[in-house]
């Protein structure tokens, strides 16, 4: 019997103390995949949440899949007479944390090497430090004076400027542009012309940081821009001169942090947010989608809107505007 049957995944997901439901007398199926419930076949793995509740009986009478991981919350919510009895369940707080260990575990999902690859079509520097396990793709362009701890990938054609220092575990992925000049000019006085300030500094991306695609961080001016551990940049995201991210903050895709902002720990910047330069913004702070900080926040807040204001005042403007609108109309 192979290890990932379904007979030794069942067991794995007891031992780790999840509630099985419907467990069969003997088990012979292979998983060797894992797929969203509507398109998984027999030999998937996949998970059910709250978010499916109200087509929860549908999916279910449709699907092919005979292992699922189900939320407890749906769990508790659904009728047990609609959970199909060939479909082996297993309940999980957090499906997704279960579907990453299994990954893990049975498909080698996130395996590291423990030998450096470079393609023989990238370009480094003679002088630069590689650590063990690195992954190299081709047309990468790491220049002179870098540092790249061990366990880290950098995806095709990323280019990493001079002097950046990168940690261990770090996954950087493609087309990015890390440690280039920032966007910092000064008017020359008495005349119709800028001249740019000078960029000594560098980046430094602390470990289990992950950098999407097409994403640009700028090397510091005068200090360095520093992303720290367990950071985690998503696609198409600005990170300015002389910026701080913090420890398990989420910077998500289209967002612009401007120069010398300053983002603690554990924040959660949503897609298409501005951050405009010189603002501080606590831990444990949340930006919704689309909003432009131009202010400090303080920990432990949720801001929104354009300008980004405090949820609860944002509702409460939001209240005002729709009596005003239907005010109008009467």
């Amino acid at each position: 019997m192979k290890e990932s049957a379904i007979g030794n995944v069942l067991e794995w997901f007891k031992e780790s103390g999840f509630l099985i439901v419907n467990e069969p007398e003997q088990p012979l199926l292979e998983l060797t995949e894992v797929r969203a419930i509507t398109e998984a076949k027999e030999c998937s793995l996949s998970f059910v949440t709250e978010k499916l509740e109200e087509n929860i009986d549908s999916i279910l009478a449709n699907t092919l899949c005979k292992l699922v991981v189900i939320s407890e919350g749906l769990y508790d919510k659904v009728s047990k007479e609609i959970l199909p009895k060939n479909i082996v369940f297993v309940v999980a707080k957090n499906p997704k944390v279960q579907i990453i260990s299994f990954c893990e575990k049975f498909l080698e999902f996130g395996k590291k090497n423990t030998v450096t690859k470079v393609h023989k079509l990238s370009s480094i520097a003679n002088n630069v430090i590689l650590g063990k396990g690195v992954e190299v793709s081709q047309f990468v362009v790491i220049e002179e004076d870098c540092i790249i701890g061990d366990n880290c990938s950098i995806g095709a054609n990323t280019v990493i400027k001079k002097g950046t220092i990168i940690g261990c575990n770090v996954a950087i992925g493609s087309c990015n542009v890390i440690g280039g000049v920032g966007f910092g000019y000064s008017k020359i006085e008495g005349e119709n012309n800028y001249t740019q300030f000078p960029h000594y500094g560098c980046v430094i991306i602390n470990d289990n940081v992950d950098v999407g695609n097409n994403t640009c961080i700028d090397r510091g001016s005068l200090k360095d821009t520093i992303i720290r551990k367990g950071a985690k940049i998503d696609n198409l995201v600005h990170i300015a001169h002389n910026v701080e991210i913090g420890e398990n903050s989420l910077i998500i895709a289209n967002s612009m942090i401007a120069g010398s902002v300053v983002i603690g720990d554990n924040c959660w910047v949503a897609p298409s947010c501005n951050v405009i330069n010189g603002v501080n913004i606590a831990n444990n702070t949340t930006i919704g989608m689309s909003s432009t900080v131009t202010k400090s926040i303080g920990a432990e807040t949720v801001v929104v809107g354009n300008p980004a204001i405090p949820l609860a005042d944002f509702l409460v403007l939001r209240a005002h505007q729709k009596k005003i609108i239907l005010n109008k109309k009467q």
